[in-house]
C-alpha cells in the first residue's frame, strides 16, 4: 500500500510541474480568401491573432491541450463579401523535437471549431507549423485555415476558406 501511495504521489507531483499556460499574439503576413472553385480574392488591411492556450505534457516531449483565440482577419477587396472575424476553440498537440538548455524546437498542430462573425457560418478551424521557444518566449510560423459558408447573391450557401501563413509569439507560464 505504501508503494502505491508513493507512486501516486510522485506521478501527481510530476503532473503539477508540467502544466503550461501560454498567452499568444501575432498576425498573418500571407493570406487569401478562396471560394469553392478555388477562385482567390485579394485582401486588404492587416490581420491580428490573439490567443490563450493550456498544455500539459502527456509523455516525454509531447504536450497536448486546448486553446481559445480571437482572429481579426484581413478584409476582401469587395463590398459584397467584406470578410469575417473568428473565435476558434481548438485542441492542440505540440511535439518538442529539439531541446537544449533554454531552447526548444517544436512541431505544432491545432484542430477545432471556429465561431465566425457576420453572415459567415461557423465551421472547422485547423493549423499546423513549427516553432521555437527560448526560455519562456515562443515564436511559431503556421499555416492556418478557417472554413465557412457564405450566402452569395443568389441566396445559395457556398463554401468559403480563409488560408494564411501566420507568425505568432507567446509567453509561457509554467505551474
Amino acid at each position: 500500500m505504501k508503494k502505491k501511495l508513493f507512486v501516486i504521489l510522485v506521478f501527481l507531483g510530476t503532473l503539477s510541474f508540467s502544466d503550461v499556460v501560454e498567452v499568444r499574439n501575432g498576425g498573418d503576413f500571407v493570406s487569401k480568401y478562396k471560394d469553392k472553385d478555388d477562385d482567390e480574392m485579394k485582401t486588404k488591411f492587416p490581420a491580428l491573432d490573439l490567443g490563450l492556450e493550456y498544455r500539459k505534457e502527456i509523455i516525454k516531449h509531447v504536450e497536448a491541450g486546448g486553446g481559445l483565440a480571437f482572429q481579426y482577419h484581413k478584409r476582401v477587396k469587395s463590398d459584397e463579401i467584406g470578410g469575417f472575424n473568428s473565435l476558434p476553440i481548438y485542441g492542440t498537440i505540440r511535439v518538442n523535437f529539439y531541446e537544449k538548455e533554454k531552447m526548444k524546437g517544436y512541431l505544432k498542430t491545432e484542430l477545432g471549431y471556429s465561431y465566425n462573425s457576420g453572415s459567415f457560418d461557423d465551421d472547422i478551424y485547423y493549423g499546423y507549423g513549427l516553432g521555437m521557444q527560448y526560455n519562456k518566449i515562443t515564436w511559431d510560423i503556421m499555416y492556418k485555415r478557417n472554413e465557412s459558408k457564405f450566402e452569395n447573391a443568389f441566396e445559395k450557401k457556398e463554401k468559403f476558406y480563409y488560408d494564411r501563413i501566420s507568425f505568432t509569439s507567446g509567453y509561457t507560464f509554467s505551474f
